[in-house]
């Protein structure tokens, strides 16, 4: 079987994770690494088994790399919009990890560079590459629950424990963690209420026969606990269309990934909606549970297989689309810039 070979910019934690879930993956490797630390090329080029030949200290040097077909960008969220700009010039089919830029006007910029491109371009929420969320969002566009009405759903956790006097004063001499920085891109409507948003845009592009709708904001709460950046975030986004999205993400607090979906005809609830740690979904009081045996064990590994099977195919000639594309990425660009916006410290 033929394999796209994918190159890595950034190794933290993410890449880690991109890079263990390719594994178990027939049409994908890991073929070459970029990093600003040794220790970090080191480790992986170990692990995953990279040729020395094809580990840099920096990033344009991967890209240079014309063994590479495909590149998935683990930087920090400020680096994005650079990166993409730069795998384009490049010719290198795309995968970024979440928020794929910190602004709209930066994806603008990247969507009028593609239309130039025959590139495979892909925002990292690998919960829609899940067999479950790809039947339940066959079933409600076959009207499982009729027309979708509302949803509601939350994504948080404790990022951060709270820390000693000690540790709060030795913390006034450190720069701060990019999840915390505003020129990072950091606060949690970005990190993690950008989920949550790109579920709302498909529901109310269902709800509205496939065509996006203008959008508006209600009850918008926000804290900021002596940080640049928000770390508990909560709106209600209501859609033109009559959609509405009642969504809750946070940095200080674990909160339930239940996601519950109401249309005219009935509802449905998606346990785990983020980390997809079930195979089903609740409609009514049925279970519905996909049929086919699972490939892979995590959402990850179903984005790397997905996406490299349409680079495969585009390398053929054929003409194919991700599934959430850069006109879907742009959409909830300017939701989560408008979250983010009517958000005041």
């Amino acid at each position: 079987m033929k394999k796209i070979r994918w190159g890595i910019l950034g190794l933290g934690n993410i890449a880690k994770t991109f890079a263990d879930s390719t594994r178990p993956v027939k049409n994908a490797s890991i073929f070459a690494l970029a990093s600003k630390s040794l220790k970090n090329i080191n480790l992986f080029k170990e692990k995953y088994n990279v040729s020395s030949e094809f580990c840099f200290n920096n990033y344009s040097a991967l890209l240079r790399c014309e063994e590479i077909d495909a590149v998935y960008i683990a930087l920090p969220n400020h680096l994005h919009a650079e990166w993409i700009s730069r795998c384009i010039d490049f010719e290198k089919h795309i995968l970024v990890e979440k928020p794929a830029t910190i602004s709209s006007d930066q994806l603008i910029v990247v969507q009028n560079k593609l239309i130039h491109q025959n590139l495979i371009f892909s925002e990292a929420f690998m919960y829609l590459h899940h067999p479950r969320m790809q039947m339940l969002l066959s079933g409600i566009k076959n009207g499982m629950i009729g027309k979708p009405l509302r949803m509601r759903s939350s994504f948080g956790f404790e990022v951060f424990l709270k820390p000693s006097p000690l540790q709060r004063l030795l913390n006034c001499y450190k720069s701060k963690p990019p999840r915390l920085s505003k020129s990072h891109g950091g606060g949690c409507i970005l990190d993690l209420g950008c989920y949550l948003t790109s579920f709302a845009t498909l529901l109310s592009k269902l709800s509205n026969g496939g065509a996006e709708s203008s959008f508006s904001f209600q009850n918008i709460k926000s804290t900021f606990d002596k940080q640049e950046v928000e770390v508990d975030a909560s709106t209600t986004i209501r859609f033109e269309n009559g959609f509405t999205s009642e969504i809750r993400c946070s940095f200080t607090e674990h909160l339930d990934e239940t996601t519950k979906i109401w249309g005219e005809n009935g509802e449905v609830s998606v346990e785990d909606t983020w980390t997809c740690q079930t195979d089903g979904f609740w409609h009514e009081k049925k279970y519905f549970e996909s049929r086919r045996p699972s490939l892979f064990d995590n959402p990850y590994s179903f984005q790397v297989h997905n996406l490299s099977e349409l680079i495969l195919k585009k390398k053929q000639g054929e003409h194919v689309d991700p599934f959430f594309g850069i006109q879907d990425s742009l959409y909830n660009a300017k939701i989560l810039d408008s979250w983010r916006s009517s958000t005041t410290v």
